[in-house]
């Protein structure tokens, strides 16, 4: 009996027993338009991979292999009250004090937290070099603080 393998695509959590499985059938199965992009969200502070059709990936290392299409739909996000159009699947640390402030400021440190996400992250914090990803009236909450 095969071992269970999980994997996410577009926040949706999907089960597969064999642990190789190609680009163009991860957007089969995530029901991706084939012109779309897929990326494998990086799992550290590396960019996140571009997935080719024809690449394979291995989704038998440790963790959920997360993978998203570039190209969704625009969607509305709010960042300190204000409504913000956002075009990406996901959003990182230094977009949302970009968004917030319109500037990132060496000396002041940043707390960031969000809710109403999506399915795979519907809470939390966000640090500085990492992303999550973001859904229709996903609130973000960008305060900051003096290091001294």
């Amino acid at each position: 009996m095969q071992k269970i393998l999980h994997l996410m695509i577009n926040g949706v959590n999907y089960k597969r027993e064999h642990p190789l499985i190609t680009g163009s059938e991860i957007k089969n199965l995530g029901r991706i338009d084939p012109s779309a992009e897929l990326y494998l969200q990086s799992k550290g502070q590396n960019p996140d991979q571009l997935i080719q059709d024809n690449q394979v990936v291995d989704l038998s290392n440790p963790g959920i292999e997360k993978f998203y299409s570039q190209g969704i739909s625009q969607v509305i996000i709010i960042v300190n009250a204000r409504e913000q159009n956002w075009d990406k699947p996901t959003i990182s640390y230094d977009d949302l004090v970009l968004l917030a402030y319109g500037t990132i400021e060496k000396k002041i440190a940043y707390t960031i937290t969000y809710s109403n996400g999506p399915k795979d992250n519907r809470e939390g914090f966000i640090v500085k070099g990492q992303r999550v990803l973001v859904s229709n009236k996903m609130i973000f909450n960008v305060t900051c603080t003096d290091k001294s």
